[in-house]
């Protein structure tokens, strides 16, 4: 939980890298882009209305200067009609030619008119483009402030959710903490009650043989080594033993089967598979001789085996004895049920450690139902079997179930700490 938790920070911290990154980016290349236009519209905007201004101002004095004309030709021309007739046909052309002139005049200044209307209409649209620019770029600034407040509250966000993160992983380092010790202790308690089973299970099996009561003390001084830690003088205790039965009553007995099924334990125990899986192998085959391949026993020794196969990565071995093993204790289901639930949890875990979790889940669902109806309050096994069946739910996408069988786990142990 804490490394996605994690992961999950770095990918939300790089998001709001490359979105800063990106955001920046935009913002800097539009209003550079922006102001570039800008400039360069407002320039050539600036120099076509100086050029329409200069362009009016000729206009108009031209206007100026044709109205003068007109005044000085209408002058010549009443000149001449006061005049009369005084010059004949010279004052008549005279006359027609000056009325030409004004007509010419008259239609130039009409077309400087029109002129000047235009130039007015252009100035005017103009006008309203650099306005409408203006307005885009009003527009464009208030974008680049919003993406500003955006990206702050991107930050602040993150900053946020930083802060939950770092308190997250900071719980869930303590509740793994937690757990740890929890399971530490669970599996501590549950060896020291399965070994001091199996002392008492050898003194019945050793009864009236010969130095039943040196190979008895042998083993219970193994036991009590065994749950202190102390391995290798527990596994002197149970090889002189097992040295003691092989010169009087021999490996085919039960007894023989159980200091080799404890030796197993001690060498699992110290990581020595190799020599854990031999030991139970020969556990299984004294059992599975001495007291039938259905006996419970025998079971035990097989589940026990394919534990240490899984171990050395051999998980094909280790399903087939599980599979016998469930075959052994359904057998016996009727007297003592709780005995399916090791080789049951056992197996699930392998198969959903494979991914295969559509196997995987019957088997887990088995194992939990026989807790609940035969486990007593406050049974470490229950726990532990909880607990896997939350991380199959959780592997299985059931987030719902994985939550309640989180629950169920939590008060459980919370039972056995007051057990």
């Amino acid at each position: 939980e804490k490394a996605q938790l994690a992961a999950r920070a770095q990918e939300l911290e790089k998001a709001l890298a490359s979105e800063k990154a990106r955001v920046a980016s935009t913002v800097e290349q539009q209003k550079a882009e922006q102001a570039q236009a800008g400039k360069g519209r407002e320039a050539r905007l600036q120099k076509e209305v100086a050029s329409l201004r200069e362009s009016l101002a000729e206009k108009s004095k031209s206007l100026a200067q044709s109205g003068e004309d007109i005044r000085q030709l209408q002058a010549n021309i009443a000149a001449l009609n006061a005049k009369g007739g005084t010059d004949g046909k010279a004052a008549a052309a005279e006359l027609k030619k000056q009325q030409g002139q004004l007509a010419e005049l008259q239609k130039q200044l009409r077309q400087q008119a029109s002129d000047v209307a235009a130039l007015q209409k252009e100035k005017e649209a103009q006008a309203r483009q650099l306005a409408a620019k203006e307005q885009q770029q009003a527009r464009v600034e208030a974008d680049f402030q919003k993406l500003r407040q955006d990206q702050e509250a991107r930050a602040l966000e993150l900053a946020t959710l930083r802060a939950q993160l770092k308190e997250s992983a900071r719980e869930a380092e303590e509740q793994k903490k937690r757990l740890a010790d929890e399971q530490a202790r669970l599996r501590e308690q549950m060896r020291q009650e399965g070994l001091v089973r199996q002392g008492k299970a050898l003194r019945e099996q050793l009864g009236e043989a010969d130095n039943t009561a040196l190979v008895g003390s042998l083993n219970d001084v193994g036991l009590a080594l065994a749950a202190d830690g102390k391995l290798d003088q527990a596994e002197e205790m149970f090889r002189r033993a097992l040295v003691l039965i092989d010169r009087t009553s021999g490996r085919s007995t039960p007894a023989a089967g159980t200091v080799l099924q404890h030796l197993a334990e001690v060498s699992w125990g110290k990581g020595d598979l190799a020599a854990a899986a031999s030991f139970y192998e020969s556990a299984a085959q004294v059992f599975s001789a001495s007291l039938g391949a259905t006996h419970p026993r025998h079971g035990a020794a097989l589940n026990g085996w394919a534990r240490v196969l899984n171990d050395q990565r051999r998980p094909e071995e280790a399903e087939e004895l599980y599979r016998m093993a469930i075959h052994i204790y359904e057998r016996q289901a009727d007297r003592n049920p709780g005995d399916l639930v090791a080789p049951l949890h056992n197996l699930g875990l392998l198969l959903m450690e494979q991914g295969r979790l559509d196997e995987a889940g019957p088997l887990l669902e088995r194992a939990v139902s026989l807790v609940e109806k035969n486990g007593p309050a406050g049974d470490e096994r229950a726990v532990v079997v909880m607990r896997s069946m939350t991380r199959y739910c959780q592997a299985a996408g059931d987030m719902e179930r994985a939550a309640q069988f989180e629950e169920k786990a939590n008060q459980m142990a919370l039972d056995v700490l007051m057990k």
